[in-house]
């Protein structure tokens, strides 16, 4: 048995936990190898192609989907593309929304829209300014809702594409995000990921650290809600979740390259393996 993990062509970081999958594979007696998406492969010799760390996906968003959808034609990928085009921009939270899960308030704007007086019309004094689709808070930018930079980044950022702008949670700053990781639709483990002090990005690349917790009741049940209405069966995913007014609500759900988070939580790499290995003998 042979499995492709698929990485990006050009990485802002090195994967720091595909070499854990590819050891418990190993102990399973299955080969796997960690290749690019851009690599020239005959990539019907994989009984399996699991998608895992294409951090440069969304640059080449379009490239990346058609290729996902040619490798389908000769051999099974997971996640499908009917789920990473689903999940590769963020309006599937104004979906969710609609279907009852709780997510954080957002307004949509969409590209070339025109925004003057918009920011004016919010409720919100401090505001998080994103692009739809992209990765990692890259093009994020927090401020004052009336900042003149803010504004403008609006501006700039709907030039590339669709914005999401968000009210800024106070909790995110104090309390972090938890992250719900799940393989096959069960639930796996649980990571509090914290901001830097006076920072609001959660990831390590600004200075956000990582530990392993127990997610609550609630939480979980938000999560499970989540993974009940992904539109394809999603062998991996990450709920991430923040707190607000003492109620969790969806910041995210990550299903086509999420981080697992595998070095901080035991045997979470051996569930992963196994997931894989029963999705090869079916």
């Amino acid at each position: 048995m042979r499995v492709a993990l698929i990485t990006g062509a050009q990485m802002a970081k090195p994967d720091p936990e595909s070499y854990l999958l590819i050891e418990e594979l190993h102990k399973l007696g299955i080969s796997s190898e960690l290749v690019s998406w851009r690599a020239s492969l005959d990539w019907s010799s994989f009984d399996l192609v699991v998608i895992r760390t294409p951090w440069d996906y969304f640059l080449h968003l379009e490239e990346f989907l058609s290729w996902v959808e040619a490798v389908e034609q000769v051999t099974r990928v997971l996640n499908s593309s009917r789920i990473l085009r689903w999940n590769s921009h963020k309006k599937y939270l104004k979906e969710l929304s609609g279907l009852g899960v709780p997510t954080v308030p957002t307004v949509w704007v969409d590209r070339h829209q025109a925004c003057e007086g918009l920011m004016d019309s919010l409720e919100w004094p401090i505001v998080v300014v994103k692009p739809a689709v992209s990765i990692g808070a890259i093009g994020a930018l927090k401020g004052q809702a009336q900042d003149a930079q803010v504004q403008e980044h609006l501006k700039q950022e709907l030039v590339k594409g669709d914005v999401m702008i968000q009210p800024f949670l106070e909790s995110v700053a104090d309390f972090g995000e938890l992250s719900l990781i799940y393989f096959s639709g069960i639930y796996s483990h649980a990571i509090l990921k914290k901001p830097q002090k006076g920072d609001y990005r959660v990831q390590d690349a600004y200075g956000g650290t990582n530990s392993l917790v127990q997610a609550d009741v609630q939480a979980q049940q938000i999560g499970n809600q989540v993974l009940s209405y992904l539109p394809d069966f999603s062998l991996y995913a990450r709920v991430d979740l923040v707190k607000y007014q003492n109620q969790w609500l969806l910041m995210e759900l990550e299903a086509i390259e999420p981080e697992l988070f595998l070095p901080i939580a035991p045997q979470a790499s051996m569930r992963f393996a196994a997931a894989i290995q029963f999705h090869i003998n079916r």
